[in-house]
């Protein structure tokens, strides 16, 4: 009899873990429909709460030189693996095989509903926040290939300028950055934009073996991180850590977190910050550019100097080597994540910052 007793716990047990998913389920769908359905609620409420919330957890996450984000995903990752490595053990030898099997992926199934809940309460409503260009009043519409190469050629002219004030080594390339010191300079420059003091980005302990992900960062909701992958050229980091940045205010598309990045960094004291943000939107610009009409982007090349192309050149061969078939499941990950909220066109969506810039060069040029 207690046998039987035991059983009916533990079945009610599961009923429990099913119960729960059902219900943060539920309760997900519910956010995201009044998301999708309150624009209004999202930009007055919602984004106003999501930054101050993740601004605090930064601070808290603060204390802690390294990335908490990172330490608690090997912790989880670890987890699971012990749980796996129980339940193949279990279904060998016993006892009660399918009841082992399937608490184990229920139990872990709450675990990502609470997760997924957790994401849309702190953060990820901001993908149905009005866009970027209303707040910042940017008229973007569809422009033509004069009007970006015209785009392009600022950028370019900065960008050259900016090459030169940026301080080299003999063979003309652009030392390894102080990743703390660049980071503490890149959230004052921040700062200056959102009226609050920001936490600074923090670089990835696994930068290089994340590489091969060819993602250069990640922000993490849970505790409020800006994560940099470490291992990219110097002239890139700074732009990186601005865009990592942006999604912590509550700017979740990626466009409008490329386009933030450039808007922070355009004004730095520091040469390299700047540089980094006129490069880094002069490759997007030029690639749209080279899709556009290949006539106006050898035109614009032709017009680069001698260190801005080297730059160019070294961020390309960088990213070239982590090709792979890891870089290929990442970005498939990435692209399904992307369109999951929204972005129709997945990762391309990064490129969509050119649109933005169009219509901040309209307005600056003025």
């Amino acid at each position: 009899m207690a046998n039987i007793g035991d059983k009916a716990k533990s079945y009610n047990g599961i009923f429990r873990d099913l119960m729960t998913v059902i219900v943060f389920g539920f309760l997900t769908a519910v956010l995201i429909w009044v998301g999708k359905s309150n624009p209004d609620f999202i930009a007055g409420t919602y984004l106003p709460y999501s930054r101050a919330a993740e601004n605090i957890l930064s601070k808290i996450t603060g204390f802690f030189s390294f990335s908490a984000a990172e330490i608690l995903i090997y912790i989880v990752a670890l987890g699971l693996a012990v749980s796996v490595i129980r339940l193949i053990f279990r279904l060998i030898a016993g006892p009660r095989r399918i009841y082992g099997l399937i608490k184990f992926v229920t139990g872990w199934a709450v675990a990502a509903a609470v997760l997924i809940f957790s994401f849309y309460v702190l953060w990820g409503l901001n993908y149905y926040a009005p866009p970027l260009s209303q707040s910042l009043g940017l008229n973007v519409k569809n422009r033509s290939s004069q009007e970006l190469y015209e785009l392009c050629t600022y950028l370019a002219d900065n960008a050259d300028k900016l090459a030169a004030q940026v301080e080299r080594d003999s063979d003309g390339k652009i030392p390894d950055i102080n990743f703390t010191k660049t980071a503490d300079r890149v959230a004052k420059d921040f700062s200056a934009v959102t009226g609050r003091k920001e936490t600074p980005a923090k670089y990835i302990l696994a930068s290089k073996p994340f590489s091969y992900t060819q993602i250069t960062g990640v922000f993490t909701f849970i505790t409020g991180e800006s994560n940099v992958n470490s291992n990219s050229t110097s002239a890139a980091l700074p732009f990186t850590m601005a865009h990592e940045m942006s999604h912590r205010y509550g700017i979740a598309p990626e466009d409008e977190a490329n386009f933030f990045a450039f808007y922070v960094t355009r004004d730095s004291g520091d040469p390299l910050v700047k540089y980094s943000g006129y490069m880094m939107a002069l490759t997007y610009s030029q690639n749209k550019l080279f899709s556009s009409s290949k006539t106006l982007y050898r035109k614009l090349y032709g017009t680069y100097g001698d260190l801005l192309i080297a730059d160019l050149d070294q961020y390309a061969r960088h990213w070239d080597q982590y090709e792979g078939k890891v870089a290929e499941k990442a970005t498939t990950v990435n692209n399904t994540y992307l369109q999951a909220q929204g972005q129709e066109d997945g990762v391309k969506s990064y490129g969509r910052m050119v649109d933005l810039l169009l219509a901040w060069y309209e307005t600056a040029k003025d």
